[in-house]
């Protein structure tokens, strides 16, 4: 992706490492039951949106289960040896019944809009 900077963030896919030997052979041995599939969350500040894109390949929507709740939007999918899970802490009030999610060609995008800053209550006093 490429940051507010300009300059291009390398990170790597999923949770499989490379090893010494490379990828061939090695990870099916080396790889996890449950896979990190990559995420790139988004905030689009004139829209007011927060966008998650996450990359589940080989599974079908009805698979996926995206849960949003106290700084946290948890993204989980299983289809047979298929599984993948993701935690993005988000630091920004979500407003939850705005959430609409869309599954294709392996690709999860999540939008869901920011709670508009809660108005400060209060009065003044006039001083006698």
């Amino acid at each position: 992706t490429v940051g507010p900077d300009g300059k291009p963030h390398v990170r790597e896919f999923g949770n499989v490492r490379p090893s010494s030997r490379g990828l061939v052979g090695q990870v099916a041995a080396q790889a996890p039951s449950v896979r990190e599939p990559l995420v790139d969350a988004i905030l689009d500040e004139k829209q007011n949106t927060l966008v998650i894109t996450a990359e589940m390949p080989g599974i079908t929507k009805e698979d996926i289960k995206i849960h949003l709740g106290d700084g946290l939007v948890t993204i989980h999918a299983e289809k047979g040896e298929k599984k993948y899970h993701k935690e993005i802490p988000v630091e920004h009030e979500l407003d939850e019944n705005s959430a609409k999610a869309a599954y294709t060609n392996g690709i999860v995008e999540l939008k869901i809009k920011l709670k508009a800053p809660a108005k400060k209550k209060g009065r003044d006093v006039k001083i006698e």
